[in-house]
C-alpha cells in the first residue's frame, strides 16, 4: 500500500471511530444504566478475548530497551550478547504479532456474530413476555350488539422498549468488573413456541368467555356476561442446536436467551464457544522471550554461533556443535533464567539514557520508561550519538598493509634463512643466525623515517582524498 493509501485509510478509520463515539455519546447511556444478565455476559465474553489478543508489548519493549542498550554500553562482550538478543526479541515480536492480529480477526468477527446473534434474540425476549389484557364481567351479551378490542398488557406488548448496544455497555467497563458472568454463566438457547392450551373451562390460557366473577372467571357456571382471560401467548422449548459444540457446564449456571431457530442457536453457540477459547488461550503471552526459553531455538542457535562463537552458521549442527551453543548461551546469559534476570537483564533495564538531545535532559532507567514511544525517541538518540562517535574516531593513516613496510620493520619476525629477503639480511649460520635489516640499525632507522614521511602525507586528509591516495587509508569504517 502507499503512503497516501495508508494515510486514507487511517482517515477513514478516524472518521469511523468518531462517528461511533458520537452515536454512542447520543444514546446517553440510559438503555445499558442495568443491562440484562445475557447483555453483560455476552459483553464480558467479548472484552475478555479483546485483553487476550492485544499486541504483546512486553516483547516489543524489551526488544526496544535491549537495542538502546547496544547502542549505549561501553561494554564490547555485552554489546554483542545484546545484538543476539535484539535478534531473538524481534522474532518473538514478529511471530507473535502475526498471531495477535489473526486472533484479533477472528475475535472481532466473533464479536460481530455474538452481536448481531444477541440483537435479535432481544427481541424475541420481549415477544415471549406479550401478554392479552384480561377483561372480566363486560356489558351482557344480549341486546343490542356490543364490540370490545382484545388488547395486549400495557407493559407486555411484544415490543422492545429499550436496547442496550454492546458497545456502548463495552466502553463503560465498570459494569462488567464486579462478579464477571463469563466466569459462572452459561448461555442456555430456547426458542419459542405458542401456548399449546385449547380453551375450556378454566383453562390456563388467554380466550374469550362467558364469564363470571373474580377468581372464577372463565369457569363452567359463567353468567351471560362475555370476559376475556388475560395471559401469555408465548412458552418456550429446548432449542434445537444440531451439531454445534456446547462449551461444557461444568458448574455453571444458565442464562435463558431466546433464538429464532437452528441458524440463529448454532451462531451463539459457536461464538460463545470460541470466545471462551480466545479468552482463555491467551496467546500472546504463552511464554516470556528470553535467551533460556528459546535455549533450543535453530535461529537463536545460528546467531550465537555467529555472534558470539564468531563461527559460520550451518544448516545442521553436530551434538558437540550444540552442546557448544548451549554452553556459550549460558555463559553469556547466565546458568538459567535467574542468572539472566539479574545479569544481562538487569544491567539493560538499569543503564540510564535520556529522550532528547540537549545537555540537561535528565536521565531515566529503561526499566521505568513503558512507553513505547518514548522507548524509540530513545533508540534513535542513542544510535545517533554512537554514530558520531564513530565517525569522530575515523582518519587517514598510512596503509600499514603495504607489504614493503612490512618487510622493512618485521625483519626480526623472520626466523628462518629462506624468509630472510629484500630489506633484511640473514647473519650468522642457517641454524644459528638470525635475520636483521640491510644496514644494521641505521637502515631500520632510515626505513621508519620514510613510513614517517608516509604517516605526514595522510594524516589531515579527508575520506574522498584519503581513499584515492594508494599509499593511505581510511580507519574508522
Amino acid at each position: 500500500m502507499t503512503s497516501r493509501g495508508l494515510k486514507q485509510s487511517t482517515l477513514t478509520a478516524m472518521l469511523v471511530s468518531a462517528a461511533l463515539e458520537n452515536a454512542g455519546a447520543q444514546l446517553g447511556g440510559d438503555n445499558c444504566s442495568k443491562p440484562t444478565d445475557s447483555t453483560k455476559y455476552a459483553a464480558e465474553l467479548i472484552l475478555k478475548a479483546q485483553a487476550a489478543t492485544a499486541d504483546d508489548s512486553t516483547t516489543r519493549m524489551d526488544k526496544l530497551r535491549a537495542a538502546i542498550f547496544k547502542e549505549t554500553t561501553t561494554n564490547n562482550q555485552d554489546r554483542v550478547a545484546a545484538v543476539a538478543l535484539v535478534n531473538l526479541l524481534s522474532r518473538c515480536e514478529k511471530a507473535r504479532r502475526h498471531t495477535g492480529t489473526s486472533s484479533r480477526t477472528q475475535a472481532t468477527g466473533l464479536a460481530i456474530k455474538l452481536a448481531h446473534a444477541f440483537g435479535v434474540a432481544e427481541a424475541l425476549g420481549e415477544l415471549k413476555k406479550a401478554a392479552i389484557k384480561g377483561e372480566s364481567r363486560m356489558t351482557p351479551i344480549s341486546g343490542s350488539p356490543k364490540y370490545k378490542k382484545i388488547e395486549l398488557e400495557t407493559t407486555k406488548t411484544g415490543i422492545p422498549q429499550g436496547h442496550c448496544n454492546l458497545q456502548e455497555l463495552l466502553q463503560d467497563k465498570a459494569k462488567l468488573i464486579s462478579n464477571p458472568l463469563e466466569k459462572t454463566k452459561i448461555l442456555d438457547q430456547k426458542e419459542l413456541q405458542q401456548v399449546a392450551t385449547g380453551a375450556g373451562d378454566g383453562a390456563d390460557v388467554a380466550m374469550c368467555c362467558a364469564a363470571n366473577t373474580g377468581s372464577s372467571m372463565c369457569t363452567s357456571g359463567g353468567q351471560d356476561d362475555l370476559g376475556i382471560k388475560g395471559h401469555g401467548l408465548f412458552t418456550t422449548k429446548a432449542a434445537n442446536k444440531g451439531k454445534a459444540k456446547q462449551l461444557a457446564k461444568t458448574d455453571r449456571t444458565t442464562i435463558e436467551i431466546i433464538t429464532a431457530n437452528q441458524i440463529h442457536t448454532e451462531a451463539i453457540i459457536h461464538a460463545e464457544e470460541a470466545l471462551h477459547e480466545l479468552a482463555t488461550a491467551r496467546p500472546a503471552a504463552a511464554q516470556p522471550c528470553t535467551p533460556h526459553k528459546h535455549i533450543s531455538d535453530p535461529n537463536f542457535h545460528h546467531d550465537v554461533r555467529t555472534i558470539l562463537l564468531k563461527k559460520p552458521a550451518k544448516d545442521t549442527y553436530s551434538e558437540q556443535e550444540t552442546t557448544e551453543i548451549t554452553q556459550k548461551i549460558k555463559a553469556v546469559y547466565g546458568t538459567d533464567e535467574e542468572g539472566y534476570q539479574n545479569g544481562l537483564k538487569k544491567r539493560i533495564e538499569e543503564t540510564q539514557v535520556t529522550a532528547a538531545y540537549a545537555s540537561s535532559a535528565q536521565a531515566t532507567k529503561l526499566k521505568d520508561i513503558a512507553d513505547e514511544d518514548i522507548l524509540e525517541d530513545m533508540l534513535a538518540i542513542a544510535m545517533a550519538r554512537h554514530a558520531a562517535t564513530d565517525s569522530s574516531s575515523a582518519k587517514c593513516a598510512s596503509d600499514n598493509s603495504d607489504p614493503k613496510k612490512e618487510e622493512s620493520t618485521s625483519c626480526k619476525n623472520k626466523t628462518k634463512k629462506d624468509e630472510c629477503h629484500g630489506p633484511c639480511e640473514w647473519k650468522g649460520t642457517e641454524k644459528d643466525g638470525k635475520c636483521e635489516p640491510k644496514g644494521g640499525e641505521e637502515g631500520l632507522k632510515a626505513a621508519e623515517k620514510k613510513d614517517d614521511k608516509k604517516e605526514e602525507k595522510c594524516a589531515g586528509k579527508l575520506e574522498p582524498d584519503c581513499t584515492k591516495a594508494p599509499e593511505c587509508k581510511w580507519e574508522g569504517k
